[in-house]
């Protein structure tokens, strides 16, 4: 097993840490001295999890906060992009209130018109 590459770790205060994978969306918060059997496990992990594995491991897997070897996480993530990319079943779209915006972005194609569109009708 190996951490995730993808795992955040914030000490909120002097007793209470947050991990926050970005790829599983796991959310978890320990106290200090769980933490610190959780960091053990991070920094020295088993080769495998096994059905006697304590609860902290058994979080961790389930979390995705460690992950077996052969995972390849960039892997998983140019899958999600291509299926995000290619699905029909999700539409996005873009309300501009004004075209008065003032980021100027190099690539924006907006004349920077100084007007505030219109409604269609009332109601």
């Amino acid at each position: 097993m190996k951490p995730s590459r993808y795992n955040v770790l914030l000490q909120v205060s002097n007793d209470l840490v947050l991990a926050y994978n970005t790829l599983s969306g796991a959310l978890a918060h320990f106290t200090r001295a769980q933490y610190s059997q959780v960091q053990q496990l991070l920094t020295q992990p088993p080769e495998s999890a096994t059905s006697e594995s304590d609860d902290y491991l058994k979080f961790l897997v389930e979390g995705r906060f460690l992950i077996e070897n052969d995972v390849d996480e960039l892997d998983i993530l140019k899958i999600r992009h291509l299926l995000g990319k290619f699905r029909q079943d999700k539409l996005g779209v873009t309300v501009m209130l004004t075209l008065n915006c003032n980021f100027r972005c190099i690539y924006c194609f907006e004349e920077h018109k100084n007007e505030t569109l219109q409604p269609f009708g009332t109601f």
